[in-house]
């Protein structure tokens, strides 16, 4: 199973992401490019999306710096309603 999802995330049909738990957690890439970051749980590890990303600036500044295929991730850390 390792094999076929590295072969996936290559492929570009799921997308992994790590938290600084040790668990890699795979989603699916969406074909539309729009993509989503998450929320995490310093506690219980709870993961959300969030649907927002307003980074088009930053992105095109560093186009402009001379760099392709730019790419982003960003994550938030705290802690959930249940956990506080």
């Amino acid at each position: 199973i390792y094999r076929i999802l590295k072969k996936f995330e290559e492929a570009l049909i799921i997308s992994r992401s790590e938290f600084g738990d040790g668990v890699a957690r795979f989603e699916l890439t969406l074909e539309s490019g729009h993509h989503h970051h998450h929320v995490i749980c310093r506690l219980c590890q709870r993961v959300e999306p969030l649907h927002i990303c307003d980074l088009d600036p930053h992105i095109q500044m560093v186009e402009k710096m001379g760099y392709k295929q730019v790419s982003h991730r960003l994550d938030f850390f705290g802690l959930c309603s249940k956990c506080q």
